[in-house]
């Protein structure tokens, strides 16, 4: 049996009147979180008066001395200078060109692909030298990365990406190899 003095709504009203305030208090405290971080990248890109900095992001992989059947290779580059922004990329396998795109990108394009590469720390990986001592038939992969007079390199071998400790490495190459504007 039912009380008549109890509104069945009475609860529903409840969380109504509720879920607004939570759900504000929650999205305002994730925005503030994450604004910070954003923006401080975002004028790494850009000069004071509003330019964008000239930047070269580029990776050169190849699966080294194999049989022909599996060599390939990988070429990815981002830049920007005073004539506009611009994406290449080449892949080969079997040597046949598979991918050969050479694009102008937008601002916004552009934007989106430097914030995640900063994001995950390019910038802030140490300078490396190319190896001195390398083994005849192994591939010697790289990076660079350059914004204004932001600098780094590294090198890479193939079997490197499977390691605990190259973790970071690993999870920037492998964006780079996915970008697709």
């Amino acid at each position: 049996m039912r009380i008549l003095s109890q509104n069945p709504f009475l609860p529903l009203a409840k969380f109504v009147i509720k879920f607004p305030l939570v759900f504000l208090l929650t999205f305002t405290h994730c925005t503030t979180q994450s604004a910070p971080e954003v923006s401080s990248n975002l004028k790494l890109l850009k000069t004071e008066s509003g330019e964008w900095k000239k930047a070269l992001v580029y990776l050169e992989e190849t699966s080294g001395s194999v049989a022909p059947n599996y060599r390939y290779s990988k070429t990815i580059k981002i830049s920007a200078d005073k004539k506009g922004l611009y994406f290449f990329r080449k892949d080969t396998k079997s040597d046949a060109v598979i991918t050969n795109l050479n694009l102008s990108l937008t601002e916004d394009s552009y934007q989106k692909l430097m914030l995640q590469l900063l994001d995950l720390g390019l910038h802030n990986i140490p300078f490396e030298k190319e190896p001195k001592n390398k083994i005849t038939g192994v591939s010697y992969n790289k990076i660079s990365f350059q914004l204004g007079d932001l600098k780094t390199e590294f090198y890479y071998l193939l079997e490197n990406l499977k390691q605990k400790e190259f973790k970071q490495k690993t999870v920037i190459i492998e964006t780079l190899k996915r970008i697709t504007p």
